[in-house]
C-alpha cells in the first residue's frame, strides 16, 4: 500500500465512520493483503469492484494514473502528489516514452472528464 494513501485511508477508517473506504486492486494477491490488514479492499476489474466505483464519490490517487476506469467517470479526483516528486519526475521524463503516455493520459482526462474536478 503507497504510503500517503494509506494513511489517508486509515484515517478515514478511523475518524470518519460515515465513509466507506474501500481499497481497489487489480490483483487477488494485494486484495488478500488488505483484507488480511482488516480493511476492505476490491478487484477494478469484478463485478462489486465495479459497483463501488459506480457509487463512489471521491478517488484517491497519489501517482500519476494512466488510465481512469469508465465507472469512475465523473468522480471527484482527489491527488496526493506533493511538489518534490514532480520536480524529479520532470527531469527525469523529458523527451521520454514515459512523458508521452504521461501527456497522452493528462490530455485524454481532459477530453473524457471535462466536468470532472481534481484537488490537489
Amino acid at each position: 500500500m503507497p504510503a500517503i494513501k494509506k494513511w489517508m485511508f486509515e484515517y478515514i477508517i478511523r475518524h470518519h465512520k460515515e465513509i466507506k473506504p474501500v481499497w481497489m486492486c487489480y490483483n487477488a494477491d494485494t486484495m488478500n493483503y488488505v483484507h488480511k490488514l482488516g480493511y476492505e479492499a476490491e478487484l477494478y476489474r469484478s463485478s462489486k469492484g465495479k459497483d463501488v466505483m459506480k457509487k463512489a464519490g471521491v478517488y484517491v490517487v497519489e501517482m500519476c494514473k494512466e488510465v481512469f476506469q469508465p465507472e469512475l467517470s465523473g468522480i471527484t479526483v482527489l491527488n496526493l502528489w506533493h511538489g518534490r516528486w514532480l520536480q524529479e519526475y520532470r527531469k527525469l521524463t523529458t523527451g521520454c516514452f514515459f512523458m508521452r503516455t504521461i501527456s497522452k493520459k493528462i490530455y485524454s482526462q481532459q477530453r473524457n472528464f471535462p466536468q470532472q474536478p481534481a484537488l490537489f
